[in-house]
């Protein structure tokens, strides 16, 4: 899995890039359903605004985006939303592959 991580508009302190590194160890049963992950960390003002976009291995694409005025707690509601769509997802795809193939009836 590729993953892209940017700042935009201030840089990451040590403490909030150790935070980030620690959450996304935890993460790492997703990296055999994701081709890439890009998460942009924005800040306008004295709000943040995390957005994370995934590519699964079988072409399905997502964004997600999370505001708030705590860069870390926004940070921790987008990775949550991540796994929940990774769990989702991985769900709909291994259901479909227990599925019988659709067969046309055919006429006689």
């Amino acid at each position: 899995m590729q993953l892209d991580i940017k700042a935009v508009h201030f840089s990451l302190n040590e403490v909030q890039r150790e935070h980030i590194d620690r959450r996304l160890q935890r993460f790492s049963y997703a990296r055999e359903y994701l081709v890439d992950l890009r998460l942009t960390l924005t800040r306008e003002g004295s709000q943040y605004h995390v957005d994370g976009a995934l590519h699964f291995r079988w072409g399905a694409t997502n964004h997600l985006k999370v505001s708030g005025y705590d860069l870390v707690e926004a940070f921790d509601r987008l990775m949550d939303k991540i796994q929940a769509k990774v769990n989702k997802e991985k769900e709909k795809v291994t259901r479909g592959s227990h599925r019988a193939p659709h067969r046309a009836a055919s006429r006689g």
